[in-house]
């Protein structure tokens, strides 16, 4: 699951309110969530979730990856 939220910049609003909603709602539905995230939203500084997100096969991705870009 993607949590977007999305405000009129030129509008009244600032947008910590929605902001604050994006991570309440992430709270909440942490202990629902696969471990290590959803691989395709991981970012560069997210790699100690790779072998969550990617189980055993992490260390055959890592291998793959390094072996295709020499």
């Amino acid at each position: 699951m993607e949590i977007v939220a999305a405000w009129d910049p030129t509008g009244k609003e600032n947008g910590a309110i929605h902001r604050q909603w994006v991570s309440d709602l992430s709270s909440v539905l942490a202990p629902l969530a696969l471990p290590g995230g959803y691989p395709n939203f991981l970012t560069l500084d997210d790699y100690e979730q790779l072998g969550s997100a990617y189980g055993s096969n992490a260390s055959r991705l890592r291998d793959l990856k390094l072996a295709t870009s020499t």
